[in-house]
């Protein structure tokens, strides 16, 4: 079953990046979602997102599971945005983050 969204960190962008790799996100999941904190990172030394790269804002306030987290902004907006779209998949390289999604319960399967 294809997941409807996909939130990716700003690491999976920027490793896949340097190694002329970018090609493999949209071949695997078509269009991604990242949270402006994501997108400010992605694109700290110039260089574009992608035009198959969404930049969307969490719409509700930080969830308390998250902000006791202190979790970087990138990290928080990712799980925040990823609880409020319907069946979606997250993408974090940070273990904490990864372990807090999996905590909550969302049915995620983090990457």
């Amino acid at each position: 079953m294809a997941h409807a969204h996909v939130v990716a960190d700003a690491s999976a962008l920027i490793c896949l990046g340097w190694v002329d790799q970018l090609q493999i996100l949209p071949a695997l999941f078509g269009r991604i979602v990242v949270p402006p904190a994501v997108a400010a990172e992605a694109t700290r030394r110039g260089s574009a997102l992608p035009s198959w790269v969404d930049v969307r804002p969490p719409t509700r306030p930080l969830d308390a599971r998250v902000s006791a987290a202190q979790l970087g902004a990138g990290e928080s907006e990712i799980l925040c945005l990823g609880l409020e779209l319907e069946d979606a998949w997250v993408i974090l390289d940070d273990v904490d983050a990864r372990t807090l999604a999996r905590g909550l319960g969302h049915g995620w399967s983090p990457r």
